[in-house]
């Protein structure tokens, strides 16, 4: 298998936090939205590695359940310069640190509860 990118799906409480939350706190930019019948949402691009939609189910059985077990975690370039535009904005789970496995990373909370973890890889 090879997989070309990653798409991340949220299912959201609050719709408007969110698409506030990942435009405002994190920077993404929209590749898409909509408002249909079925479903409101937006997809923002993460680049090359895939995209995370922010999606709610208007018309479905589908119901919210929260993500007990998961993060989003995704790698970046600029990890210290994104640490110092998003440490007072974003609820830290864990600051900017090396670890032995040679990465640096940072995690932060989403407005749902959501772990999202940013890396480096350190050579």
């Amino acid at each position: 298998m090879n997989v070309k990118s990653v798409r991340i799906r949220v299912y959201p409480r609050n719709l408007e936090k969110m698409f506030d939350f990942y435009e405002n706190i994190l920077g993404l930019k929209i590749q898409s939205s909509w408002q249909e019948d079925h479903s409101i949402g937006k997809i923002y691009d993460l680049g090359h590695s895939g995209s995370i939609e922010v999606v709610k189910f208007l018309k479905t059985e589908k119901k919210y359940n929260p993500e007990n077990g998961a993060n989003i975690s995704l790698e970046v370039e600029n990890i210290e310069s994104l640490w110092e535009g998003l440490k007072d904005k974003a609820a830290v789970l864990s600051p900017l640190k090396n670890y032995p496995w040679k990465e640096s990373s940072f995690s932060i909370i989403d407005p749902e509860g959501l772990e999202i973890g940013f890396y480096k890889k350190i050579i």
